[in-house]
């Protein structure tokens, strides 16, 4: 009797170390596949988000170098103004104001150009002679302190892009910077361009 348990006891034995033979490679040859198809699709999201990343960045660039050149263009047509101008709109402001809404116009998106004269108080828009207040208060949303918008205005020597958040953090504008050459090396005004983030993002 002990002998036919013994017998019985090694077949069920043999039974399952023959079955764990079959299952265990099938197991882990099922779990290679699923791993190299885990592996795989992440590989091609990863893949497309860089490809989105690099066409953005690519679209982005094209808008940037657009906004260079309607600068680089626009100072050899735009003035001097000097500090001390009358507050009458002089000819010489006209003609800023007439250019900046030319830039925006030839912007082909939703953009506002404006001019600024190194060392003054003040910048121009389409809307004629503003100061920094009133700069901040057309647009009282953004933080402008944080970004140190108008520090950038005095200092940069080249062509930059400076973001600048909202007060919440929900959304941005894109400050394209195009300082202008004066008769030396040192740029001594700026033309710039305020997108919204937002609509940047669509377009790229």
């Amino acid at each position: 009797m002990l002998h036919v348990d013994k017998r019985k006891r090694n077949s069920v034995f043999h039974y399952w170390k023959s079955f764990l033979a079959f299952l265990l490679p099938v197991t882990l040859f099922g779990v290679f596949i699923l791993t190299y198809n885990l592996n795989s699709n992440r590989n091609d999201i990863d893949q497309m988000r860089l490809y989105s990343f690099q066409q953005a960045c690519t679209q982005l660039g094209y808008i940037f170098e657009r906004f260079k050149s309607q600068a680089a263009e626009a100072r050899l047509e735009l003035p001097e103004v000097n500090p001390g101008e009358s507050p009458a709109i002089s000819e010489e402001e006209s003609l800023v104001l007439e250019k900046l809404n030319d830039l925006e116009k030839r912007a082909n998106m939703e953009s506002k150009a404006f001019y600024y004269v190194r060392g003054q108080s003040g910048l121009y828009s389409t809307k004629g002679k503003r100061s920094y207040e009133q700069m901040q208060s057309d647009y009282d949303l953004f933080d402008f302190t944080q970004a140190s918008f108008f520090s950038r205005l005095n200092t940069s020597v080249a062509s930059c892009i400076c973001r600048i958040p909202s007060k919440d953090n929900a959304s941005a504008l894109i400050a394209v910077i195009c300082p202008i050459p004066g008769s030396d090396i040192s740029p001594y005004a700026d033309v710039f361009f305020l997108i919204d983030e937002d609509i940047l993002m669509r377009i790229s």
